[in-house]
């Protein structure tokens, strides 16, 4: 869980500094390491930072893609998209493809 969790904080400070496409690449390689280690927090942790990097990226069609998949699959049942942001907000988003 520890590589997972420094990957999350690189992940948030490019987003700070404005550094889109690196935050996603770290946030990514932070639910690579969140799935290796089977934490669910960590999985949450590194699914808010994928959706704040694709919003820093302005793609907000695909922060709501993805935060729909990953909480259906975690809560094992379809939500609209109504409840995305407070599903990511709530950190119960896991990644779907183990990546």
């Amino acid at each position: 869980m520890a590589y997972a969790s420094a990957y999350a904080v690189a992940a948030k400070l490019l987003t700070k500094l404005g550094v889109g496409e690196l935050a996603l690449l770290v946030a990514d390689r932070s639910a690579t390491a969140a799935v290796e280690a089977d934490s669910l927090e960590a999985r949450g942790l590194a699914a808010y930072h994928v959706a704040c990097a694709l919003l820093r990226l302005d793609r907000p069609e695909d922060t709501a893609d993805l935060a729909v998949a990953m909480a259906a699959w975690r809560t094992g049942r379809s939500i609209g998209l109504g409840n995305w942001c407070e599903t990511v907000a709530s950190g119960r988003c896991v990644r779907i493809d183990g990546r």
